[in-house]
């Protein structure tokens, strides 16, 4: 069963996270809680609906938590830099504007 869905349920997985190894990661996730938990789950329809529907409601739930980790980064950098300029927001804008060319040229 995991050699047979394995590849499509990785297809499945990047369409919502471009990241393979996380994509690697969610769907054997999926997998090891079906293997843990296959007596106490009431599987009405396929098997294969059922596991699809795992991997697509996992990798959701990853980029919700990835969206949310991003936002509260964001805000804490962009107020603890505010403090550190002393509220100047000219300095702020020079540092950030310098922070973004560099990041681009790492790229």
């Amino acid at each position: 069963m995991f050699r047979q869905y394995y590849p499509t349920f990785c297809r499945i997985a990047l369409g919502y996270v471009r990241e393979y190894m996380v994509v690697e990661e969610i769907v054997n996730d999926v997998f090891v809680r079906f293997w843990n938990n296959q007596s106490q789950m009431d599987v009405r329809d396929s098997l294969k609906s059922y596991l699809f529907k795992s991997v697509q409601n996992v990798s959701v739930d990853y980029l919700r938590a990835n969206c949310k980790r991003k936002q509260h980064t964001s805000y804490y950098r962009r107020h603890t830099t505010l403090a550190y300029f002393g509220e100047n927001p000219l300095d702020y804008i020079i540092s950030d504007e310098t922070e973004q060319k560099i990041m681009k040229a790492a790229d």
